[in-house]
């Protein structure tokens, strides 16, 4: 729900939307008998109310942007619509348009950066770093254990093992992420489409992992990136470009 404000009466109402469509739903106070419009945001999954959120903001920022435009015109925006006024901001919009097609795309998760605390804890610590943007909190060791990992072999966990964990039930010690899913095909409009949806992923090398927090695409068709976040010591954050990636799979974390 959001409530509008009339610029020139100054009168407020209730907008509702429809959590599935997006479509305006009529207003209907609640009263002695009627529970009027209520919330049904419990009955739809998570990646759809992210999605709807994101959907609803972009409109809202368009608004601004258009609204920000028009006083910069000299537009009144009170006043009675003109064809005259129609053109002026027509103009200027597709002006805009154009330009916006020769800036870069670049978006970054704050996915925390851990250091891994063993030569072959790559997995945990990219696994912790995951958790940890999700909320939750655990220390290499226990992921480590978790994954079948035991300290007295010096190996690390392999991707299958990691996904397992990334799966297994809250109660049963694991991520609870049951959606996730391993893969050896590397489209980065995928990537593009997790971070959007706010899911930092595994990266995974022949004989390495780490996190995937961002991208970075560029509008003059040069080389597109991943952001890397690395838990081996001497790597840290860095840039990756895609056609010179190492990157063989991927883990997707998805509740």
């Amino acid at each position: 729900m959001t409530v509008v404000k009339d610029k020139i009466t100054g009168v407020e109402h209730r907008i509702f939307v429809d959590a599935y469509t997006l479509e305006e739903v009529q207003d209907k106070p609640a009263t002695e008998t009627e529970l009027g419009v209520w919330s049904m945001y419990e009955k739809i999954s998570k990646d759809k109310l992210d999605k709807n959120l994101k959907d609803w903001q972009k409109s809202e920022q368009l608004t601004k942007t258009v609204e920000q435009e028009v006083n910069n015109i000299g537009i009144d925006i009170s006043a009675p619509i003109t064809e005259e006024n129609i053109k002026k901001l027509s103009n200027k919009l597709n002006i805009s348009s154009k330009m916006s097609t020769t800036t870069d795309t670049k978006v970054l998760l704050d996915v925390p950066l851990y250091v891994q605390e063993k030569n072959f804890y790559c997995v945990p610590a990219t696994a912790k770093m995951i958790a940890a943007w999700h909320g939750y909190s655990y220390t290499q060791d226990y992921i480590y254990q978790k994954m079948g990992g035991t300290n007295g072999n010096i190996v690390g966990v392999t991707p299958a093992a990691a996904l397992s964990w990334y799966k297994l039930s809250r109660s049963d010690g694991g991520l609870g992420a049951t959606r996730s899913s391993k893969t050896s095909v590397l489209s980065f409009t995928k990537a593009m489409s997790e971070i959007d949806y706010l899911r930092p992923f595994n990266s995974l090398t022949y004989t390495h992992c780490r996190a995937c927090a961002g991208y970075w695409v560029f509008y003059d068709s040069a080389e597109d990136c991943l952001y890397i976040q690395d838990p081996a010591p001497s790597k840290g954050e860095y840039w990756e470009a895609v056609s010179n990636s190492p990157e063989l799979q991927r883990i997707y974390v998805i509740f």
